[in-house]
């Protein structure tokens, strides 16, 4: 059965407690979250985060833990003592690829040790899901710049999809609303700016489809699967100069695959937007994967920042992104 999730934060709440953001959520009809680790904690902010974790499981919420980018965070040490409070509980965690600030031949056999090392201090319970990234430090040289350029003049003669859910015939995307004054969610989100700065300069192990299932493959553990980021996957192609990238991916890479990250992504290439864009072509990329056979969970992957109050109220946005995501998917 496909189960779909939103992501969780302890700062995302929008002035809401842990309790009525929760109940909000179950609200929407999701059976699962996915909960977003930061680097680090401070020593004050430890019990609240704990606290996050068990409200979430006394709902009955199937849990994933979206560890930070780097390895060697803080914050691992924390994760490892509540996986192994949550033993008899499954869990997933998320991981990325080792990064580095420029392509190097050895970052996927980094990848495939850094998993095996974590497989090896895990229980039986815990799925470990390498998230596919992007080698965003493809997009920022001059082969990039050259890429990017000629993208922005091709794009007025490539058919964009008509509304939104690329093509899935989903009705056009309403007319940008007003700002709505009473709902400022997320403080956090808007004093940082994403933190983009940090996500823009690396390469990643498992930048692409192929070296996502690489890792998969040689760290050969049943509990090992791939977390497809469709929006990810995409901005490779079209940013990080996979130059014969097809919206389908192979049957090799699909049977592995066993969690979904979806987001869209704008013009300029900022991603975890609502599914309203119609940028990144995710029913052509999931259909092959309802063919064969997916039936794990689902996260939608949208931060509800200033920039997307545009599209209405935070909660207008959630339910209108888990529709499409449920006709995506073919969720009654």
């Amino acid at each position: 059965m496909i189960e779909l999730s939103l992501p969780l934060h302890a700062d995302w709440t929008g002035g809401l407690t842990t309790a009525a953001y929760l109940d909000r959520l179950l609200s929407l009809g999701i059976t699962a979250v996915e909960v977003q680790l930061p680097p680090t904690l401070r020593a004050e902010d430890i019990d609240r985060w704990a606290a996050l974790i068990d409200q979430a499981r006394e709902r009955r919420l199937k849990l994933a833990l979206h560890a930070p980018l780097a390895a060697d965070s803080p914050i691992w040490s924390h994760v490892l003592t509540w996986i192994g409070e949550l033993a008899t509980t499954p869990v997933t965690l998320i991981v990325h690829g080792c990064t580095a600030t420029r392509r190097a031949p050895d970052l996927v056999a980094q990848t495939v040790a850094y998993v095996y090392a974590l497989l090896t201090r895990l229980p039986p319970t815990v799925t470990v899901a390498v998230e596919q990234s992007w080698n965003k430090g493809a997009a920022a040289g001059l082969g990039g710049m050259i890429r990017n350029l000629r993208g922005d003049k091709l794009q007025g003669r490539i058919q964009r999809p008509i509304g939104v859910g690329s093509g899935m015939g989903v009705a056009s995307q309403a007319a940008p609303q007003p700002v709505p004054p009473a709902t400022e969610f997320d403080p956090w989100l808007k004093s940082s700016r994403w933190r983009m700065l940090r996500r823009t300069d690396g390469f990643s192990g498992t930048g692409t489809r192929q070296e996502t299932l690489q890792v998969v493959m040689e760290v050969n553990h049943p509990n090992c699967v791939i977390a497809w980021d469709v929006a990810h996957d995409w901005l490779g192609g079209a940013k990080g100069g996979v130059a014969d990238w097809q919206s389908a991916a192979s049957a090799d890479f699909l049977r592995r695959v066993a969690y979904v990250r979806l987001h869209d992504v704008d013009d300029s290439g900022t991603d975890h937007w609502p599914l309203v864009v119609g940028n990144v072509p995710y029913a052509s990329q999931l259909r092959p994967l309802l063919q064969h056979g997916f039936a794990g969970v689902v996260c939608l992957a949208i931060r509800y920042t200033p920039q997307t109050h545009m599209f209405g109220d935070r909660w207008h946005v959630l339910e209108r992104s888990l529709a499409i995501a449920r006709q995506v998917f073919r969720i009654n």
